[in-house]
């Protein structure tokens, strides 16, 4: 593990930096440790125990120890934990990128919550990063097209975010193995094609033009759109679509 490639990049994806220029070796201590649910369920009077609610994941925290290089005197070594400071201290969100040998390049939506703590030895820090959304995601996206389009999503955490893009009116609908139905719907009058994406937990619709026409546009579950890990989906949709989505994984 101590080997995996870590770099730091913005909210917007341009990189920042490599660890591997400042650490001779990076890796998680808590790794496959997600976020776990948030949100409780209901006691109703009459009812013997507790009704059962849907809970989407919460955040996590990632702690992330990293070795200084020694060997080029204090003065370098203090200008690169300046340096890590200035990757992993940001006030504003970015994202943690790595390689993992075993399902390859993921990246974590992150922010720094306290300063480093001291390791064992003195060259080593570790920092506690909140995953702001609970789950490494794949760094590249998974699509599909068609109508309807054929989705087969991988990981270990449902995927909250998926992309929906209308190539004209219609509908896409997705029914989980629970029997939990999404649907959307987008009506004409916007220039197609439509898009449909999570930007930051809010849902927005864009036209072909980059105008919003989140008004053309219904939703009839409160999450929109929920995709389960590891699972084969059953789409049906009235007219063609693409869909984009990004795997999740503790």
């Amino acid at each position: 593990m101590s080997r995996w490639s870590y770099q730091v990049e913005t909210a917007a994806g341009s990189l920042i930096g490599n660890l591997d220029t400042l650490c001779s070796a990076v890796f998680v201590a808590n790794e496959g440790q997600g976020g776990g649910k948030k949100g409780s369920n209901l006691d109703v009077p009459q009812l013997s125990g507790e009704r059962w609610e849907d809970k989407p994941e919460g955040p996590a925290d990632i702690t992330l120890v990293t070795v200084l290089k020694y060997g080029a005197g204090e003065s370098k070594f203090m200008e690169d934990l300046d340096t890590l400071h200035s990757y992993l201290g940001h006030r504003r969100p970015r994202y943690l990128v790595r390689t993992n040998p075993k399902v390859g390049k993921q990246r974590a939506r992150f922010e720094r919550l306290v300063d480093p703590v001291e390791g064992a030895d003195s060259n080593v820090y570790v920092w506690v990063l909140r995953s702001l959304d609970g789950s490494w995601q794949d760094y590249n996206q998974s699509t599909a097209t068609g109508n309807p389009p054929s989705v087969t999503t991988g990981g270990n955490r449902d995927i909250f975010d998926p992309e929906i893009e209308f190539s004209a009116a219609g509908t896409f609908k997705y029914t989980d193995s629970a029997g939990e139905e999404y649907e959307i719907e987008v009506d004409s009058g916007p220039a197609f094609p439509v898009t449909i994406r999570n930007i930051g937990g809010e849902w927005k619709a864009v036209d072909n033009n980059g105008a919003a026409a989140d008004q053309y546009v219904t939703a009839l579950h409160p999450a929109v759109m929920v995709f389960e890990y590891g699972s084969n989906l059953s789409i049906t949709t009235t007219v063609a679509c693409t869909v984009r989505w990004r795997n999740r994984r503790a």
